[in-house]
């Protein structure tokens, strides 16, 4: 996983899923630099764990604004056994 910073948000490239361990070192990164505007660029991802979910349920309860790009599909199917549609309906979602 790389990020980048530019002046209002920070980029996340995720090489493969979200999981925990992308969770904590995502946190890591929000904790240091303060930015409340994030993008998630997938590349080749299978799925997106519950941690993965937590994280960005719990950011968008936060009040940041996620867009994910190239989501896997399996994260929508997730999200809706998790009865979290409400997550769907407040981060943008781009197919790169």
């Amino acid at each position: 996983m790389n990020f980048s910073v530019t002046e209002d948000k920070i980029i996340f490239t995720i090489n493969g899923d979200l999981n925990y361990q992308k969770s904590i070192a995502i946190r890591k990164v929000l904790e240091k630099k303060g930015k409340k505007n994030i993008h998630i660029e997938f590349k080749c991802p299978k799925f997106i764990d519950t941690e993965g979910v937590k994280l960005l349920y719990t950011l968008w309860k936060k009040e940041f604004k996620i867009t994910l790009e190239n989501p896997p599909d399996l994260f929508f199917e997730v999200v809706k056994i998790l009865k979290l549609e409400e997550l769907l309906e407040n981060i943008e979602v781009t197919n790169g």
